[in-house]
């Protein structure tokens, strides 16, 4: 019974780490979705969450299902600071677009001044976020993938007359 056990164990946390891994990368791709538009950034977005859940998946254990999932997740919020700047141009298009139709020529040149500095801004904490989370998920990861029990094995020689 103990072998059906730890199958079901095993099966249980393989499932539960693709499902979490699924939803954090589907928050950390959402950003490029949004700058996208909405119909191919949705598609993008679930594509690499089912991918990332199904490589969880398909690990021979849960520790390395644990750790795969750590290591794309990591790989993925690292590159978040180059998955918002869709977002941030269409933002700042945006801003800059629909103040310059209605503002004199002063007023847009202030918005367009403005609205680059709020760009800069969510820039920079994207980044923070972004390689802050991402170190951290990488350590967790290369631990989960790498570590574990190692069989050593003590050949002795017969001691010589």
């Amino acid at each position: 019974m103990r072998l059906k056990e730890g199958i079901q164990v095993t099966i249980i946390s393989k499932i539960f780490a693709a499902l979490i891994f699924l939803v954090l990368t589907f928050f950390a791709l959402s950003p490029l979705g949004a700058g996208i538009g909405e119909a191919l950034g949705a598609t993008i977005a679930l594509g690499g969450a089912a991918l990332v859940a199904l490589i969880v998946l398909l690990a021979p254990t849960g520790r390395r299902a644990w750790g795969r999932g750590f290591l794309l997740d990591g790989a993925v919020f690292i590159a978040m600071p180059l998955l918002v700047i869709p977002l941030l141009g269409r933002a700042y298009g945006e801003t800059v677009q629909g103040i310059a139709v209605e503002a004199s020529s002063t007023d847009a040149a202030a918005a367009s001044i403005g609205a680059g500095i709020g760009v800069a801004a969510a820039f920079g904490a994207f980044s923070f976020i972004g390689l802050i989370l991402g170190l951290i998920f990488l350590v967790f990861g290369a631990v989960l993938v790498l570590g574990g029990r190692r069989e050593v094995i003590v050949v002795q020689q017969p001691p010589s007359k």
